[in-house]
């Protein structure tokens, strides 16, 4: 079934050139968390973890920056011998210090909605923070750039490839502009007050049986189930998620023996 609302990627040339970026749809684990599992029971963190899609990194890159703000002397770049090419596709451009990720196809999106351009959800390499910025993808006829901030000069900092060095995640149009914002008082809302309450006693109940031995559950789960503590009722679909259902692109499925099977997935 068609879904209401595309993204669709325009390459410039069709045969696949360097550096041949992969596309796939986000994944909710991450490397660090397999090693830590008890963090897959915060339902909010896997959620933001898929919630858009992920362009890698097609080969590793190492990087310095020297200290300074001169993109022309203050980085020295390592890449992959097949992907040094003479127009550098990552580079240091905008200033010392922010290693910048050109690409060589541009993004179109359904009318009035947005890519927020970030780095991956609660993905981390160490020295390197990745920059976000807002595109206005519906009407844009050029392409935009991925960028990250070395955080350290003299350390040396990577990509390695299969990396999520870019997510791309859709946002209405000035979503944030549709909202009023207020600050109240919870004796003014009776019945979120019992709710709330409910959920105290009810929490702290269970860490009491959970640490005299009486309660074999690990948690509740009651978030992570769309229960409502004070009702026992459970959110329907249309209000309540576990997992997304985001769809890889159609004319590029990621390959069975992607890096980034071992890194995000």
């Amino acid at each position: 079934m068609e879904r209401p609302n595309k993204i669709t990627v325009y390459r410039n040339q069709k045969e696949k050139h360097i550096p041949g970026w992969n596309f796939h749809a986000a994944s909710p684990k991450r490397e660090w968390m397999q090693v830590h599992t008890h963090m897959y029971r915060c339902l909010p963190m896997t959620i933001a973890n898929q919630n858009g899609w992920v362009i890698e990194s097609p080969c590793n890159i190492s990087a310095v920056w020297f200290g300074g703000s001169d993109p022309k002397t203050s980085m020295h770049f390592w890449i992959d011998k097949e992907y040094n090419v003479p127009n550098p596709w990552v580079k240091c451009h905008f200033l010392g210090g922010i290693i910048t990720f050109e690409f060589d196809f541009i993004i179109k999106t359904t009318e009035k909605t947005n890519l927020l351009v970030r780095g991956a959800p609660n993905f981390f390499i160490d020295g390197l923070h990745p920059l976000e910025g807002l595109v206005e993808t519906d009407w844009l006829s050029f392409t935009f750039t991925m960028n990250w901030k070395v955080t350290q000069p003299n350390k040396l900092v990577s990509f390695k490839k299969g990396d999520p060095i870019c997510f791309l995640q859709p946002v209405p149009h000035n979503y944030s502009e549709t909202f009023d914002f207020e600050i109240d008082y919870m004796e003014n809302n009776t019945e979120f007050s019992e709710q709330t309450k409910a959920w105290t006693k009810e929490r702290f109940a269970f860490s009491d049986k959970k640490n005299s031995g009486l309660e074999s559950k690990k948690w509740q789960k009651d978030y992570f189930d769309g229960r409502d503590v004070h009702t026992k009722e459970v959110q329907p679909d249309d209000v309540h998620a576990t997992k997304l259902n985001l769809v890889d692109p159609i004319d590029q499925k990621l390959p069975l023996n992607s890096p980034s099977l071992k890194v995000v997935k």
